[in-house]
């Protein structure tokens, strides 16, 4: 297998190898798949450009993982 390193890190992706899964290995995921964990909880919220300075400073005091600041179309 052979991945492009940038365009890793450039999305922020970690990848995890595993050799001879069992079955019970893929609970988490078929959890995941079937909605059955709530993941709203782990989304930050979105802020304005005007309001980064606060984003950053939420995300210091660990208030969030991980802050989007987005710029406001004109």
């Amino acid at each position: 297998m052979s991945f492009a390193a940038a365009a890793v890190r450039r999305r922020e992706l970690a990848l995890l190898g595993c050799r001879r899964m069992l079955p019970a290995d893929l609970t988490s995921a078929i959890y995941l798949a079937a909605g059955s964990i709530g993941l709203t909880s782990l989304i930050s919220p979105r802020s304005p450009l005007s309001r980064a300075p606060a984003a950053f400073e939420a995300l210091a005091e660990r208030r969030g993982l991980k802050m989007i600041v987005e710029p406001v179309a004109a």
